[in-house]
């Protein structure tokens, strides 16, 4: 998965919250993949992690490919819809 020169600033310089605002096709799944990713790798518990989108497909889509990365499963991952949250 590469990202681009802002994305992977955003990734490097990771705050305690962030919120990522981009138009269509710019590659904002990506990047919070790659955070959810990162995050996962640290050892941050999953069930501590909060991830919005604004579709359930989005949402399944970023979940499992997080996990196919990892390795790991996410069963506790606060992950889903702006609503279902």
């Amino acid at each position: 998965m590469s990202l681009d020169y802002d994305q992977q600033y955003v990734l490097d310089n990771l705050t305690a919250r962030n919120i990522v605002v981009a138009g269509a096709g710019s590659g904002k799944t990506r990047l919070l993949v790659a955070i959810l990713n990162k995050l996962i790798e640290e050892d941050v518990p999953a069930d501590k992690i909060v991830l919005a989108t604004f579709t359930r497909e989005t949402s399944r889509q970023m979940r499992s490919q997080s996990e196919q990365k990892t390795g790991k499963s996410l069963g506790e991952l606060n992950c889903g819809t702006f609503h279902s949250l």
